[in-house]
Formats: structure tokens, C-alpha cells, sequence
């Protein structure tokens, strides 16, 4: 693994296949990830994706609450990318919608991810909020959704060491179909990382200047990337 890209947090693999909504096992070794659907592997690199790498092509980047959004398409062997992307300076994050052929069979799939410079350690000091943006796709019972992209900002109770998180302004940028707003309350933070049901987090950078990590909840998985204010 690139030593810069010490931390990385995943969801689950999903696939739209067979009129179902499949979930496969995933197993990691450092960025490269393997896949198995019905006895047949798929290698999927998460620096395919990453919005430095020289295979990747970024369209529609904009700074939004402080950290960088656009979409990405790229190839990786058997497999396509076309997913929007979230980032910084210390890490990136992205549901990662592709597509590919497995079985014969054309797939779509989304698989959540973040990843980048971890901090190791719980922010002790200065100010307690981060902003940025949460990036999914919605899921239904038998297939993929739409795109959907939002507003996200975590504020850090310092002393007791937890933090709260907030989705809102929740949109599909095809048609501006809002969802509503996605939020979680008193999680716990331990050694740079906050999780509970639906949330997998992490702090990013030497500093905390940075947070993402990856969710689902509400009919939505994604991943998100935050700055600190």
C-alpha cells in the first residue's frame, strides 16, 4: 500500500444482479480488493479511482463546504467506474459505481470506500467542527438507485469525546429529487475513529484536519469527506 494511504474503511459490496440486490464478501490486501459472485473473482484497486491517479478522469469538480466533489470514470481491467467522488488533501471518498461482467452477465455494483492518511488519535484540541459532503447511491430491494449528493457537517464534543453527525440538503443531481436528512447523535470516538450502526469513520491527516468514512442508512450507502472549520 502507498505509505500515504494507510487507512482505508469499506462497505459493503453491492450488486445488482439475477432481478436481486446481492451483498458478496469482500477480502483486502492493502488497496487491492477481491470479489467473489457465484465461484467467479473480481479484482477491483481502489487507487483506480483516486482522483491523483493518471487512469482517472475528473469532470464537474467544484469546491462545496470546504473539500473537493466531482465525478470520476475510469477503468480497471474488467471493470468500469463512473461515481462521483469526495475529497481532500488526506483522503477520498466515493460509493464507487461501476460496472462489469461476471458470469456473462452485465452487473451494476456500488461499493463504499474511503480512504487516505489516517490520524490514529481522538482531536484534543482546537475548534470541534468539520463540514464537507456525503456522496451515495440510494438502494432498493432488487437493484442500484440514483446518485445522490448532500451537505455534511460534524460537530465534536471535545471533553466527552463524541461527536454528531448530519446529512442534509440530500439530492439527486439528475432530477433534484430530495431525501430526507440523515443524521446520528452521541457516537463515541476511540483512537481516531467513530463508529455505530450505519456509520464506519475515521480522522484524516496529522492534525485531524480532515474526517470521512463511509455509511448506510435510510434506503442510501455512501461515503463522505469532511475539513475542519
Amino acid at each position: 500500500m502507498d505509505p500515504a494511504l494507510d487507512t482505508i474503511v469499506l462497505g459493503d459490496v453491492l450488486v445488482s444482479a439475477l432481478g436481486q440486490l446481492l451483498r458478496l464478501e469482500e477480502s483486502c490486501d492493502g488497496t487491492v480488493c477481491t470479489v467473489l459472485f457465484q465461484g467467479e473473482t473480481a479484482t477491483i484497486d481502489l487507487r483506480d479511482v483516486h482522483p491523483d491517479g493518471p487512469a482517472v478522469a475528473i469532470t464537474g469538480q467544484q469546491t462545496r463546504n470546504g473539500v473537493q466533489t466531482g465525478r470520476a470514470t475510469a477503468s480497471g481491467g474488467r471493470l468500469s467506474y463512473d461515481t462521483v467522488g469526495v475529497w481532500g488533501a488526506y483522503n477520498v471518498g466515493t460509493p464507487l459505481r461501476g460496472s462489469t461482467t461476471l458470469q456473462g452477465m452485465d452487473v451494476q455494483f456500488a461499493f463504499p470506500m474511503s480512504l487516505g492518511t489516517g490520524s490514529g488519535s481522538n482531536p484534543l484540541i482546537g475548534s470541534a467542527i468539520w463540514t464537507g459532503v456525503m456522496a451515495g447511491v440510494k438502494i432498493g430491494g432488487s437493484s442500484l438507485g440514483a446518485e445522490v449528493t448532500g451537505d455534511a457537517e460534524m460537530t465534536v464534543d471535545l471533553g466527552a469525546s463524541s461527536l454528531d453527525l448530519a446529512f442534509t440538503n440530500i439530492a439527486e443531481p439528475a432530477s433534484g429529487a430530495l431525501s430526507n436528512d440523515i443524521r446520528w447523535r452521541d457516537v463515541s470516538m476511540q483512537n481516531g475513529s467513530f463508529q455505530t450502526a450505519g456509520l464506519d469513520g475515521r480522522f484524516y491527516g496529522p492534525n485531524h484536519e480532515e474526517a470521512g468514512g463511509v455509511f448506510e442508512r435510510s434506503g442510501i450507502a455512501g461515503a463522505f469527506s469532511l475539513a475542519r472549520q
